[in-house]
């Protein structure tokens, strides 16, 4: 937790966070019942981060190609992940999920059109017949998010 002020110092100085002078409080809050997500002192905790890039990197990943969604965001969640101590062979496999569940998500996802070419159907048929597996989808990436050592458990056996 003493690493998240600076982090919030170096990341709002740009000005385009809530708060401006580095000042992230927006950042993770859930409502007025909640925080979760959040740490004692009021900045957004491990879990707070990997919500918001599960949320980031679902929405652009739904409009763009999953390469260069990765060489945009990257760069940017690299330092975000190292000071809030998440680990980078997760972090790589957040990234990866959530952009390959992207790749298939309305209204873009560009593997929609070849399945439905394949498939000789609408778009709208394959949509709705792809919603089931979209929610196991989106629930299993909640697990990976939040449950680092099933992401983690071989690379760690190999070292």
């Amino acid at each position: 937790a003493e690493e998240a002020p600076a982090l919030r110092s170096e990341v709002g100085r740009g000005g385009g966070l809530p708060g401006g002078e580095g000042e992230a409080e927006g950042l993770a809050e859930v409502g007025e019942g909640g925080e979760a997500g959040r740490d004692d002192q009021g900045e957004a905790g491990p879990l707070g981060v990997a919500l918001l890039v599960n949320v980031v990197l679902l929405l652009l990943g739904i409009f763009i190609e999953p390469l260069p969604a990765m060489l945009l965001t990257v760069p940017l969640l690299l330092p975000v992940a190292q000071a809030f101590r998440i680990d980078l062979v997760h972090l790589g496999v957040i990234v990866t999920a959530n952009l390959a569940i992207a790749l298939y998500t309305p209204p873009v996802g560009g593997t929609l059109f070849v399945a439905a070419k394949l498939a000789g159907a609408g778009i709208g048929e394959i949509t709705k017949a792809l919603m089931p597996l979209l929610i196991a989808a989106i629930i299993a990436l909640l697990i990976i998010a939040y449950v680092p050592s099933l992401t983690t458990v071989v690379w760690r056996l190999m070292i």
